[in-house]
């Protein structure tokens, strides 16, 4: 079955104040993927991702979501079709588990944003899909960096939209529960049809368990599945390969 197309890009330039770091980036992310964008410290993926969800004004070119040029869609729009995380979001932690993970459902609440039996059900639902054990109303001042991680996925799946964006979601987690993080979005984009797209310092663990890959490097993006990707050769390129090489056989880099 074809996959609907989520995003895509047009010949898209991406920068600061007119100076332009990556050009002509060409992307198309269909529903039920997940998508790493990797690349050296400094390449451009926040800038990208920020891009994308219109936090940062694009050079130029086009972003398209569900077709329509993203500048066409109001903010309650969007937010039903987009949903971020990022690193530094400002969440107040006194807020209890599901007062964050309600948050997500804002785009569908009336006008002083009072919770329906729907949002309700999508709050506990959300919780059980990212498998968050303790009671609801634990304060998250209370919670390990992995398992607010947790709820801020939660809150993310409660806003029901077809594409999540994700910036380093892994940071500050141990390789436990990097890994489970990876696995949580990989089963959410599997389970739930749903595009995901993540910025990651976690190369190999991309390079195994994403169906496709955005590499940055040096001012350009190459975009496709990590089999692609290592039959160019361009990862081979990454890295000094006198500290680290490119093992294409098993999709991984090793000292």
């Amino acid at each position: 079955m074809e996959r609907k197309m989520i995003l895509h890009t047009e010949n898209l330039s991406i920068g600061y104040q007119n100076s332009a770091i990556i050009n002509n980036i060409n992307i198309a992310v269909n529903q039920s993927e997940l998508i790493g964008v990797i690349g050296i410290n400094g390449a451009g993926k926040s800038t990208l991702l920020k891009t994308i969800s219109q936090m940062e004004t694009a050079i130029s070119g086009k972003v398209f979501l569900n077709r329509k040029p993203i500048e066409s869609y109001d903010l309650k729009s969007r937010a039903r079709q987009m949903g971020l995380v990022y690193a530094n979001q400002n969440i107040n932690k006194t807020l209890s588990i599901a007062e964050v993970i309600a948050l997500g459902r804002h785009p569908y609440t009336n006008w002083i944003g009072k919770l329906t039996r729907e949002d309700q059900k999508q709050i506990v639902n959300a919780a059980r899909d990212v498998g968050i054990t303790k009671p609801l109303n634990t304060k998250c001042s209370n919670l390990s960096d992995g398992q607010f991680q947790k709820v801020m996925i939660a809150r993310v799946i409660a806003q029901q939209t077809p594409l999540i964006i994700l910036d380093e979601p892994t940071t500050h987690l141990d390789m436990y529960h990097k890994i489970q993080t990876f696995k949580l979005l990989q089963n959410i984009s599997e389970q739930k049809n749903k595009a995901v797209i993540f910025a990651t310092h976690e190369i190999n663990l991309s390079l195994q368990l994403c169906d496709k890959i955005i590499l940055i490097h040096e001012g350009s993006t190459h975009f496709g599945s990590p089999k692609k990707l290592a039959s160019t050769g361009i990862l081979n390129q990454l890295f000094p390969s006198n500290m680290i090489k490119f093992d294409e056989n098993q999709l991984l880099f090793k000292l």
